[in-house]
């Protein structure tokens, strides 16, 4: 009698538990309450692979279906799957054009699918999406606040940063100094470069090159709760909610989620894991590097006030003292001359490193080593003639030239011994852009170092540093060449509180004389081959404002050329030599503009492109390209068939010779 009445007891409770258990209303993300949160399947999570309950949290739950995301970063796999050792030496990998298409798709839905479920039946609840019924989340999704996550794109964002398990960890996923871990997400920005976007170190979102093995993966999937039931927990992170599958649904057709999936179900390639795939076993090609307000003009943090991060905040207010330093170009070569239409060439080139990421610096390929083994005069050595036989030319420094070892916590800090500054002399480099994401990557002592470097070397330099909200360097700086004086000023990460500094840096350099002023941006989105909109009024202000070049820099790739009221916008000039992101689309050039002083004074005479390609690992030399075909490539690339107001794109007779030339009164000459 005693054990029936303690059965019944039993059945009581169990009773009772299960209607508390039922009034637990399944919910999203609340702000101001957080996220509820649920175990699911298993999966392994020490570093030794013991397999442990997993945890998720809830990121919305509408018409009886919840949004679910992993808590931790939990494995790490390469996108594409290859085991010819040739293919992976020369990066050759097989170019995709979606997530769906990619092996890790197939993997997730294959091989993590069945070891996270087993055999709990839960699979039949998960609902198939684009991806599958396991994917990364996409990026859209990533920026929603109803989410609990930030709209802004870039900057320090905790909120989608993931901690990482030691399992992943023990497959080799990166990992920074916080055990925070970057992931994949699901859109392919840019296949023919190998781009995927992914969550960078501190929230933010970057991209990185699908070759990788170190990213990490952190799982969503979509789950029907009408074909659960609620078996334990209150939804806490210290108590999450239990599900089991509802065992009746099997048996009701309206209800059978197997046959309403088929239906929606996009195919994945089914892939088995191949044991020569490993992820400590590939040698890193390192993603976007990250700066830390990364990287888009329309959504860059103003409360980013970390070191290692520039921020241009509306805290900013304009500095009537910015230092400005001059120099005259005046050996025999470009000596002034008074002669009346004399011209002068400038140059300008993208991205240059002269270094690499911090991790990388000692390997026998990073373009440290080889500059050690070669020389100083090798990263420039196919390319140099033209750079000599300029008047001057301008480069975007991207990398810190310090002793340093006190790198910041970031993905890819940029660094190259002092002495590569000899490079830039041996390459003919007169004068560099200082301020980039990559600037502070070694904190102000990093970045002191390097003025210090490019001072004692006599490279001229320039840039508007801003580092926590403030303006930490500021130089402008001007080059007299036959008569002419340029003017330079630079900025990274513009916004519109930025302009009243560039108007006032402008007109720093008009009163010291400049004829020509050119204002270097480091901006846009990394990886893509066309401006945003936000981009082409900015310029439009700036050029407005008395600027006579916008000239930008940063999204590694070229991005087209315009011309704003007859004013040149290089919107980006691609990567030159740039040691850390080599895959990426290789197509750069040399952008000359000739100058003419005439009786109405300075004006652009013509504008050119050599057309060159630059290389990846073990040479990073740029060069001419010498094919027909080729060379209208690249000329292709920059011009952009779409105009804005006040804007006009390059001739089609550009795309045969790459060259515009213009009026005496600086009127683009339409009959070329």
């Amino acid at each position: 009698m005693k054990k029936q009445a303690l059965l019944w007891l039993m059945l009581l409770l169990v009773f009772y538990a299960g209607t508390a258990l039922a009034q637990v209303e399944p919910r999203g993300y609340i702000k101001g309450q957080g996220y509820q949160y649920y175990t699911i399947g298993t999966y392994p999570q020490t570093a030794k692979g013991q397999v442990e309950p997993l945890l998720w949290r809830a990121l919305a739950v509408e018409n009886g279906q919840a949004l679910m995301l992993t808590e931790f970063v939990i494995d790490a796999q390469q996108i594409i799957f290859e085991s010819d050792e040739a293919v992976i030496a020369k990066h050759a990998y097989r170019r995709i054009s979606s997530f769906e298409e990619s092996d890790l798709c197939g993997w997730m839905n294959t091989v993590m699918l069945a070891k996270i479920m087993g055999d709990s039946g839960l699979e039949k609840a998960l609902v198939s999406g684009e991806f599958g019924k396991l994917y990364p989340l996409t990026d859209d999704q990533l920026l929603m606040p109803k989410y609990g996550f930030s709209s802004a794109r870039f900057g320090a964002v905790p909120v989608r940063r993931g901690k990482v398990t030691e399992y992943a960890k023990a497959m080799g996923v990166y990992g920074d100094a916080n055990g925070a871990a970057p992931y994949w997400v699901a859109a392919v920005k840019a296949p023919e470069g190998y781009k995927m976007q992914i969550v960078g170190f501190n929230g933010h979102l970057s991209y990185g090159a699908y070759t990788r093995t170190n990213i990490g993966i952190r799982p969503a999937m979509v789950i029907d709760l009408s074909l659960c039931d609620i078996v334990g927990g209150d939804g806490s992170k210290q108590s999450p909610l239990q599900i089991v599958f509802h065992q009746q649904a099997s048996d009701d057709p309206v209800m059978d989620i197997t046959s309403k999936s088929a239906m929606q179900e996009t195919t994945c390639p089914t892939v088995q894991p191949m044991a020569t795939v490993s992820p400590s076993a590939t040698v890193n090609q390192p993603a976007a590097a990250t700066s830390s307000a990364f990287e888009n003009t329309d959504a860059v943090s103003s409360q980013t006030q970390t070191e290692g991060s520039l921020s241009l905040g509306a805290t900013i207010s304009p500095k009537s003292d910015a230092q400005t330093a001059g120099t005259a170009i005046t050996n025999q070569t470009n000596a002034v001359n008074e002669n009346a239409n004399q011209t002068v060439l400038l140059s300008l080139v993208g991205d240059i490193s002269i270094g690499d990421a911090y991790q990388s610096r000692k390997t026998p390929a990073s373009l440290t080593s080889i500059i050690a083994k070669n020389g100083a005069e090798w990263p420039f050595s196919l390319v140099a003639s033209y750079l000599k036989a300029d008047d001057i030319t301008v480069a975007n420094l991207e990398v810190c030239l310090t002793h340093s070892d006190k790198a910041v916590d970031k993905m890819f800090p940029l660094i190259a011994p002092p002495e590569n500054v000899a490079v830039l002399q041996q390459g003919g480099i007169d004068v560099v852009n200082t301020v980039n994401n990559h600037c502070f990557d070694f904190g102000t002592k990093g970045y002191a170092d390097t003025l210090a470097t490019l001072d004692a070397a006599g490279v001229q330099h320039f840039g508007s540093a801003i580092l926590g909200g403030k303006l930490a360097s500021d130089i402008t700086t001007w080059v007299d060449a036959k008569g002419i004086r340029f003017g330079f000023l630079g900025f990274s990460y513009p916004q519109t509180s930025t302009l009243a500094l560039i108007q006032e840096r402008i007109q720093t350099l008009r009163t010291a004389g400049c004829d020509v002023v050119i204002v270097s941006l480091h901006w846009g989105r990394e990886t893509y081959m066309t401006p945003n909109i936000g981009q082409t009024q900015y310029a439009a202000n700036v050029i407005d404002m008395g600027a006579d070049v916008v000239w930008g820099h940063h999204p590694h790739v070229l991005q087209p050329v315009q011309f704003y009221k007859g004013k040149p916008v290089l919107f980006s000039t691609g990567n030159f030599i740039f040691g850390t992101m080599s895959e990426v689309e290789p197509s750069t050039g040399i952008f000359q503009l000739e100058y003419q002083k005439t009786q109405n004074g300075v004006i652009l005479h013509k504008f050119s492109v050599i057309p060159c390609v630059t290389q990846g690992s073990g040479d990073y030399r740029p060069y001419e390209l010498a094919d027909e075909t080729a060379r209208r490539k690249v000329w292709d690339y920059l011009r952009r068939n779409k105009a804005y107001s006040g804007y006009s794109n390059l001739p089609e007779t550009f795309l045969n010779t790459g060259i515009v030339e213009f009026d005496d009164d600086g009127q683009m000459i339409e009959n070329q």
